[in-house]
């Protein structure tokens, strides 16, 4: 495989996440990418569709989707929205991932809101310690 294609994939992805941003804008639908990956004869990435609410969002779908997993990995569907602290920085939990090999768990930063992944584990180990 020659040196430009890498760099040329990273284009293409990038064009087409600005891409579907325009038809999910037109369509009320978040989608989210995953990692381009290819060979010498393809390429792939991996699509996901969400529609939005009233709101333009998808937290309610977000909960729902929280309370129906949750039993699966020791959780319950109130834990949705709860906070916990992990390393002084405060996290609201905001989404599950069923299908994730080990970080089944999403939350938005409280402070910058960025959206990160962790284990069962360490969330329950934190939720009840959070700074309200």
């Amino acid at each position: 495989m020659d040196n430009g294609t890498s760099e040329k994939l990273k284009m293409i992805q990038a064009d087409l996440r600005l891409a579907f941003d325009e038809i999910g804008k037109k369509h009320h639908i978040v989608f989210n990418t995953g990692t381009l990956s290819y060979n010498t004869l393809y390429f792939t990435m991996p699509l996901k569709g969400r529609f939005l609410d009233a709101q333009n969002s998808t937290e309610e779908a977000d909960k729902e989707e929280f309370e129906l997993y949750a039993g699966r990995f020791g959780l319950t569907g109130d834990m949705f929205g709860k906070l916990f602290t992990i390393e002084g920085k405060t996290y609201k939990i905001c989404g599950i991932r069923p299908k994730a090999r080990k970080y089944h768990i999403s939350a938005k930063a409280l402070v910058g809101g960025k959206t990160f992944i962790f284990e069962v584990p360490a969330v329950l180990r934190h939720i009840n310690k959070a700074v309200a």
